[in-house]
């Protein structure tokens, strides 16, 4: 559980060389919002220049949610399994199953 809210298994950012993730299974991951942070990928999130490569990997059930203790409950997230913000991605031979995001009262999903 990222309680941090960014990436539940994988954070990454700012990174010159490409990043290369290969036969990897990504299951039952959670990235969870906090008061300020809205949660983004429930496996992996990646951001500003960094450049992945996701190859023959699978994700199931990842999921993004709402901090349940916090009230009001409005920062919920975006990518079920992956959130990528003005980065770079390649994916080739991987599977994504039952991955989501639930959104909060004001977000869309």
């Amino acid at each position: 559980v990222a309680s941090s809210g960014w990436g539940g298994a994988v954070y990454g950012s700012n990174t010159v060389k490409p990043f290369t993730i290969k036969g990897c299974r990504f299951y039952h991951n959670i990235a969870m919002s906090s008061f300020t942070n809205k949660a983004q990928g429930g496996a992996i999130m990646v951001a500003q220049t960094f450049s992945l490569v996701i190859e023959q990997c699978e994700f199931f059930e990842n999921v993004v949610l709402p901090h349940l203790n916090i009230y009001p409950r409005t920062y919920s997230g975006f990518g079920g399994a992956l959130f990528i913000q003005t980065a770079s991605l390649t994916i080739t031979g991987s599977n994504f199953t039952r991955n989501f995001a639930l959104t909060g009262q004001f977000d869309a999903g």
